[in-house]
This record gives C-alpha cells, structure tokens and sequence, in this order.
C-alpha cells in the first residue's frame, strides 16, 4: 500500500498553471545558484516553442 504524504496531497489539489509557475521558479533558483543566466533559459524555451510551431507547419503543408 502507497501512502501520500502531506506534501503529495497539497501539490496534487493544485491547479495545473500554480505547478508549472513552481517549476519554473525551481529552474531559475538553481541557474542563478549555478551562476547561470535566467534570461538564458527564456531564450531556450522561446526557440523550443519556435521549432515546435516550424514542425507543426511543416506537418500541416505535408497533409494538403
């Protein structure tokens, strides 16, 4: 039997946007404690999104 800790419970009653705002805090506590910058990790998630958006055109032109 799995028991939940109290921790457990309190991030599963949240909502989805409250624990990626958490996460992403997380992330830049630990680049700015590595000595890394935040504006760093911006950039990395912008051209993610970019490449992503790329990908999805390029599938939308190939099923026309």
């Amino acid at each position: 039997m799995t028991t939940v800790s109290a921790c457990d419970k309190f991030w599963q009653s949240q909502k989805p946007e409250v624990i990626f705002k958490a996460v992403e805090e997380m992330i830049k506590d630990y680049l700015l404690i590595r000595g890394k910058s935040v504006d760093k990790f911006r950039l990395q998630r912008t051209v993610e999104y970019f490449e992503k958006l790329k990908e999805a055109e390029k599938l939308k032109g190939d099923s026309t």
